[in-house]
């Protein structure tokens, strides 16, 4: 830390300060998942079929052992039609990012070190050209995911709640995202206020719910 002195007729002195701190980096981690198709289902109920379930569950003892056993035989069964395979999850990636993507962002990012070290006009017409192929397929990316989104949001199954994993899709990782963002109700008018947020998601999603409150309260009475 140090003190200078001031400047510009300021009535006091400016302290200069170096801070030191440091932040948890979300790093990348493996998870290994499983890619249902109608292909291997079929394939994993006609095995499943085939398992003598009686002859095999009816050998032990108590309820617990053949609970065991049972699971054990399903996901052998699982494991054989339907492997598992490990995916790369990384939590910093924005909304609509793919292999396809990544891979053209690091391309063009080599190209332009190559253009920087040669200083050739070619390489630096490699690298023009990568770039401009980046952001069209990041764009195209983008547009995609946002357009499935939306036609995701519009299916007449439970939507209220596919609404909601999709908003926990896009801010569960966003740690810039402290709050709810601005909203616009169907009025058109903006919530800006934590209590109209509130009321604004209120009016939306409760129009949805089924649950009989009278019938709630009166069992809550009871009790």
């Amino acid at each position: 830390m140090e003190v200078i002195d001031s400047f510009d007729d300021l009535d006091h002195k400016i302290i200069l300060a170096t801070l030191s701190f440091k932040f948890d980096k979300r790093i990348c981690f493996e998870r290994q998942i499983r890619k249902y198709t109608s292909q291997n289902l079929n394939q994993l109920c006609n095995a499943l079929k085939l398992v003598p379930w009686q002859a095999l569950l009816g050998n032990e003892d108590t309820v617990d052992d053949m609970v065991t056993t049972f699971y054990l035989l399903l996901n052998k069964e699982i494991d054989i039609c339907i492997p598992p395979f490990t995916v790369i999850i990384r939590p910093r990636d924005k909304p609509g990012m793919n292999a396809e993507v990544r891979g053209l962002l690091r391309r063009s990012q080599r190209l332009n070190r190559i253009a920087k070290r040669s200083g050739l006009v070619q390489d630096k017409l490699y690298h023009i050209q990568a770039r401009r192929a980046a952001k069209k397929a990041w764009s195209k990316a983008r547009k995609d995911y946002y357009n499935k989104l939306f036609s995701d949001s519009e299916v007449t199954t439970n939507p209220t709640k596919l609404q909601w994993q999709k908003i926990k899709l896009n801010f569960k990782y966003n740690s810039k995202t402290n709050s709810i963002p601005i909203l616009i109700d169907s009025s058109g008018i903006v919530c800006i206020s934590d209590t109209d947020k509130v009321n604004c998601l209120n009016k939306h999603f409760a129009p949805s719910c089924q649950t009989d409150f009278e019938e709630v309260c009166r069992l809550f009475v009871c009790r």
